[in-house]
């Protein structure tokens, strides 16, 4: 495909493109948010599974801002907090999963010639987590998050192109959501939609290829050997 021929590097989402935590997500929240609640006497709402489902994808301090806008921002960070270790611990123990043919095509591109990095708005933790679960955490040539100086998704793939020495067409970003779509495109990078995780059809607007499976990746990136 000539928006990917000169690709070099490939980044990915991971929650919604890697794996999901769908299974597990909700029940982690609900015992969390109760735990909250219980000892603080808030957040007034507990959040339903598709309010949950629906900030995958968006920076952390978004996520808890928007679920429990009536905790302060230390009681949203312990919070999550909270939650984090959970997904880790349950992700340690085989829960959530892997999608179809991950660890097979990632090693595959890896094979290939391709620098792989992760594009994720999840923590550090919880994207290693993910990665070791997966038995492809070798294969990725670094997992930055966002944090720090590094603020959202586009400031991530910026950081990326920057330290790595990359020009915009030599990555392809791979992801499901609005925020995967809008950092490619805010870095002028090639956006792959990614139609089988948490997104919708106008979050995939701009994208140069949409694949059903993460092994269509395979069709889309040659050896480069």
């Amino acid at each position: 495909m000539s928006g990917l021929r000169d690709c070099k590097a490939i980044l990915f989402d991971v929650d919604g493109t890697i794996f999901s935590s769908e299974e597990i997500i909700h029940e982690i929240y609900i015992e969390e948010f109760e735990k909250t609640r219980a000892l603080l006497g808030r957040p007034a709402h507990i959040p339903t599974r598709p309010e949950i489902i629906e900030q995958i994808g968006k920076p952390v301090p978004v996520i808890f801002a928007n679920l429990a806008p009536d905790l302060s921002r230390p009681e949203q960070d312990e919070l999550s907090g909270r939650i984090l270790e959970g997904l880790v611990t349950g992700i340690a123990a085989g829960r959530g999963h892997h999608y179809p043919g991950v660890t097979e095509t990632v090693r595959e591109l890896k094979k290939r010639g391709y620098d792989l990095f992760t594009a994720s708005n999840g923590r550090a933790p919880y994207v290693r987590s993910i990665l070791q679960a997966g038995g492809i955490f070798p294969e990725f040539k670094s997992i930055p998050t966002v944090g720090g100086t590094i603020q959202n998704k586009s400031e991530l793939v910026a950081s990326i192109l920057k330290e790595n020495l990359l020009m915009p067409a030599q990555a392809a970003l791979i992801g499901d959501r609005a925020s995967d779509r809008d950092a490619a495109i805010e870095n002028q990078v090639p956006f792959v939609a990614a139609r089988f995780g948490h997104g919708t059809e106008e979050e995939w607007g701009g994208s140069v290829a949409r694949i059903d499976s993460i092994h269509e990746l395979l069709d889309l990136f040659p050896s480069r050997n």
